[in-house]
């Protein structure tokens, strides 16, 4: 029913959350930068949500990096 269809959806988001998270943590010593796009394709996972993800990696220190500013 339409409990099951939640479910499995929140299941799936926390897994490609979880599966971003860890490749941040594997892969972001071996790159000067990671593209937001790239990452989006990769996660299947829109933009906004994947920018806010490593955003708070970087508040809680989790991560040291900085956005490139838009120009």
């Amino acid at each position: 029913g339409v409990n099951n269809k939640k479910i499995i959806f929140l299941l799936n988001s926390k897994i490609k959350e979880e599966g971003l998270r860890t490749y941040i943590f594997t892969f972001s010593k071996h790159y000067d930068a990671l593209s937001l796009e790239q990452l989006s394709v990769m996660f299947e996972m829109p933009k906004n949500i994947i920018h806010s993800i490593i955003s708070k990696m970087m508040i809680s220190e989790e991560l040291r990096a900085s956005w490139d500013q838009p120009t």
